[in-house]
């Protein structure tokens, strides 16, 4: 699944945050090999890394969604 927020803050500019979750992650593990599993991570945050780069976006890597404040 993929959410957007778009928040504003008062006289900064306004900025969207992307969050993500690999919808069955734990099954896909399960039914592939470890190889593939790093395979098909890389292909998707090459992915988003393509789009960043494209769109002139800034990344913050979060180890823990929760922890942003």
């Amino acid at each position: 699944t993929t959410e957007i927020y778009t928040l504003s803050l008062h006289d900064a500019l306004p900025i969207s945050i992307l969050f993500s979750d690999v919808v069955g992650f734990t099954n896909i593990c399960s039914a592939i090999s470890p190889m593939q599993v790093v395979t098909m991570l890389n292909s998707m945050y090459t992915s988003f890394d393509t789009l960043i780069e494209k769109h002139n976006l800034y990344k913050v890597d979060l180890q823990a969604p929760s922890n942003l404040s």
